[in-house]
């Protein structure tokens, strides 16, 4: 009998599983490999008969044959809350062993990318496991939650195990037990164990499971006339929807819509999504989705210098600890962004144009409030309008602007701008530039920060991309570094003192977007960008990377899905968007080899 005391056995079963595909700690945020042909579960054509496809696809390719994917440090987390759900302590006590995941992220674009495996998620999930496990000998109420009543009896009785092992199989697995499963749950019973020793060992063993703690998806029916495409079943839709909508394990409905197989009709599964979208979970992740798309750039919280305090202080608000005042700011900025995007996303029919073009203040906070000049809003009714011109869109809000300290940084701006709103690919730097080339300009009171930063990108080395670059930023310094408009500029020295006040030109020329449109700020950028194909093909890329968590590929399939996308995304509304890419046939079938 395992006592699973260490973590020796543990990982030997991890490793045995091909659950360390891609997991070499190269950096491959994707974690590809060879997965598909070692003969592990990546690669697995199904067991049942033979199937139709549930419609039509795509592109006649098949979809790419993915590595095995762990969950994200988010999706773990929120399967652990919704497994303990009946034993709201049990997860209590052992978030904060789960706060020792490594961080997700990467060089990805979105978090949930980092398919990357350390020797610490392992350690991490041993220690969840078995404090879940220990609190089950600990706390006869936690057995009777996971367990039942008749688990704490000190002799074992065999329905009573069965039925746990049956039930909590089916969660923990998010797909009923096979024959095979169930018997190697049940041979772990000894009779030298009581009764809720052995249930704790059970459970232990299920929560450090490869069924557990990755994205198998490896149960259905092979396609009728097509070997490389595997028709997932009812429970692996089931996840397939609530991972990508949720970030979590399915609920009950689903669970239930799997086992009458419902979820295999169109009717059923076109109901089922229908729900997810409107339910409150998926407007959290969504918010999530549109943070890590648009906000490139974490805020490192308020500069306390003699230049900030002058900058600032005409402001209230901001006379008190600057720790706490930016502490504030952040998780202002932060929800001013999620009202914006769920506003137009849930709360009324709104276009993808809108989340550029609004000229909405969502802010319910009197500092946010006081830096844009307008009333908090009161989440009811029409939200405050800020005046003519001022701002249009996301991207000419706080959370896009602050630095935090006096400065501008037209050229972070201008790349966060092409990057996340136009996918467009910015080369990194020469190698061999001088070593104080991404030192600010110098200060001039005769000149403006973007006549400094122009100055400075001139020469030959840099100016083939910055001509490409600085414009964008430009268009928004009309904004200073807390995000407030401007008309003027005030040079201020690292004493504190005003050098001058200069006139703020936000004008451009946008090199490398469509006709290179003249634009006289960034309202009028918001106009262009958001009527751009760049923005529609981006958002589609992006939607596609969140919701496989790895890049699209030049595969017929991926490319098709995208379009698909985009197309929705440009002549529907934003949900009817991001209810695209579950309705594709892609969504509900597997590549495999």
């Amino acid at each position: 009998m395992r006592r699973l005391r260490s973590g020796g056995s543990v990982l030997l079963g991890i490793a045995l599983s091909g659950c360390y595909v891609g997991a070499s700690g190269s950096g491959d945020a994707d974690g590809d490999s060879d997965s598909a042909s070692s003969g592990d579960p990546a690669g697995s054509g199904g067991t049942g008969d033979p199937a139709d496809l549930p419609g039509d696809l795509c592109g006649e390719s098949s979809p790419e044959v993915g590595s095995l994917k762990r969950l994200s440090v988010v999706q773990y987390e929120n399967t652990l809350r919704d497994l303990l759900v009946d034993v709201p302590g049990v997860f209590d006590a052992v978030a904060p062993l789960a706060a020792a995941l490594p961080v997700d992220g990467g060089e990805a674009t979105f978090s949930n990318m980092d398919n990357r495996l350390a020797a610490r998620h392992i350690d991490t999930w041993f220690a969840v496991a078995t404090s879940i496990g220990d609190s089950m000998l600990d706390d006869p109420a936690v057995m009777a939650g996971l367990a039942g009543d008749c688990a704490s009896a000190p002799e074992i009785d065999d329905q009573c195990l069965e039925s746990f092992v049956n039930d909590f199989g089916l969660r923990v697995h998010r797909h009923p037990l096979d024959d095979e499963e169930r018997e190697g749950y049940l041979g772990l019973v000894t009779a030298d164990r009581t009764g809720p020793e052995n249930y704790r060992d059970i459970a232990v063993t299920m929560l450090m499971g490869p069924r557990f703690v990755y994205h198998f998806e490896v149960d259905g029916s092979p396609a009728i006339d097509r070997a490389d495409l595997l028709v997932l079943d009812g429970y692996e839709i089931a996840s397939r929807l609530s991972y990508h909508f949720w970030q979590s394990m399915p609920d009950a409905e689903l669970f239930a819509a799997a086992a009458d197989g419902s979820l295999n009709t169109e009717e059923g599964y076109q109901a089922q999504v229908e729900r997810i979208l409107r339910s409150e979970r998926t407007r959290e992740t969504t918010e999530d989705f549109y943070r890590e798309w648009f906000i490139a750039r974490e805020f490192g919280g308020i500069a306390d210098t003699p230049a900030f305090r002058t900058f600032s202080e005409d402001l209230s608000t901001f006379a008190g600890d600057p720790e706490v005042v930016g502490d504030d700011l952040a998780a202002a900025m932060d929800a001013e962004l999620d009202a914006l995007t769920s506003y137009y996303t849930f709360d009324q029919e709104g276009r993808l144009s809108d989340l550029l073009t609004s000229n909405l203040s969502f802010t319910d906070s009197p500092l946010l409030a006081e830096l844009y000049g307008v009333e908090p809003w009161d989440g009811t009714g029409q939200p405050p309008q800020f005046a003519d011109g001022e701002r249009a869109g996301v991207h000419t809000r706080a959370a896009n602007l602050v630095t935090g300290d006096h400065t501008t940084n037209p050229i972070h701006r201008g790349i966060d701008i092409q990057d996340r709103l136009l996918c467009a690919h910015i080369p990194p730097p020469p190698a061999d530039l001088p070593a104080d080339a991404f030192d600010p300009p110098p200060l001039d009171p005769t000149k403006t920060t973007r006549e400094r930063i122009d100055d400075k990108t001139a020469d030959a080395q840099c100016v083939a991309c910055h001509q490409l670059i600085n414009p964008f930023g430009h268009t928004l310094e009309a904004y200073d570094g807390l995000g407030r408009h401007r008309t003027i500029e005030r040079v201020i020295d690292g004493n504190g003192d005003v050098l001058a006040e200069l006139p703020v030109d936000a004008s451009a020329t946008l090199l490398g977007l469509g006709d290179n449109p003249e634009v006289s700020g960034a309202v009028e950028l918001a106009s262009v960008v958001a009527s751009d194909p760049a923005y529609f093909h981006c958002f589609a890329k992006h939607y596609f990377e969140f919701t496989y968590r790895r890049e699209p590929t030049a595969n017929e399939s991926d490319a098709c899905v995208m379009e698909q996308i985009e197309t929705q995304a440009n002549d529907g509304t934003i949900l009817s968007a991001l209810a695209e890419i579950a309705l594709q046939t892609e969504f509900r079938i597997r590549g495999v080899e």
